[in-house]
């Protein structure tokens, strides 16, 4: 579970990276004329939660000593935009993202917790 866990981790990192420079490299963000602030802070806190899942991926890949800490925080990070991601495309009513990000969300606490609450159990 551990390599799946990395895995989607990286896979998940590298997707809302790349979704973030596709977007402001084509124009389709239409928050930075309407409100650049709060966008703006958006995206930089969506880019260094991308940055650490890939961080935490790597390292759970390569067993290190703080892999384990550093991916319960950023799935923390990520649980919390996959749900603040919803709740603006449940706005807009594509609901075809809010199914994308609730089975990214029941994945990733998947993830949790088989690899934190049933191996204590175990």
């Amino acid at each position: 579970m551990r390599k799946v866990a990395s895995i989607f981790s990286m896979i998940i990192g590298t997707c809302m990276l790349s979704m973030w420079i596709m977007f402001l490299v084509t124009g389709q963000i239409p928050e930075l004329e309407t409100i650049p602030k709060e966008i703006i802070m958006h995206i930089l806190i969506e880019s260094i939660t991308a940055i650490l899942l890939i961080t935490s991926g790597v390292g759970l890949l390569k067993r290190t000593n703080w892999s384990d800490n550093l991916y319960l925080f950023t799935s923390g990070m990520l649980c919390y935009t996959l749900v603040n991601s919803a709740g603006y495309y449940l706005q807009t009513n594509d609901f075809i993202f809010i199914v994308m990000f609730g089975v990214f969300l029941l994945f990733q606490l998947l993830i949790l917790y088989y690899l934190f609450i049933k191996k204590r159990i175990n």
